[in-house]
């Protein structure tokens, strides 16, 4: 399994880091000092805390004349490239799990069709949004095949 597309927006330097693409094995994030390496980095954490950007400045418009909304918190959008062995291998670990007060058997019907289906899949994650009083979670999964669900 390895991270293949991944976009930030709102945080720190980056008001939208356009979609970045990666390949197996590899990749090299290179730069100068202070154009956002580290930051590039953090933000594959921002899935699992929402923390807000901290250069509101930066991410102001250039141009007087143009009002950019901005939004409160960070988000990032990561996107995985699975074969299949990860995924049963994620589901013996326990890694994907429902939740026992979520009736989910729509979703797992799709997810189980979905992953009988070719070797290797994508799988975007965003929009996580962890509850400090639960232990569990939920995920919006966007699948290849444009179908969305949530497992939680």
């Amino acid at each position: 399994m390895y991270i293949s597309k991944f976009q930030i927006f709102n945080y720190k330097s980056f008001k939208d880091s356009t979609l970045l693409e990666f390949k197996p094995g590899i990749n090299v994030i290179i730069g100068q000092n202070n154009v956002g390496k580290t930051a590039f980095l953090e933000a594959l954490e921002l899935n699992f805390e929402n923390t807000p950007h901290k250069n509101v400045k930066a991410l102001l418009s250039k141009k007087k004349d143009e009002f950019l909304p901005l939004s409160y918190f960070s988000n990032v959008d990561v996107t995985f490239q699975i074969k299949k062995n990860d995924i049963y291998s994620l589901i013996e670990q326990s890694i994907i799990c429902v939740s026992s007060d979520y009736n989910c058997q729509q979703d797992l019907d799709l997810f189980q069709n979905w992953i009988a289906q070719p070797n290797v899949k994508e799988i975007c994650v965003s929009n996580y949004k962890p509850k400090e009083s639960d232990d569990s979670c939920t995920i919006s999964l966007n699948l290849k095949e444009h179908q969305k669900t949530q497992i939680g």
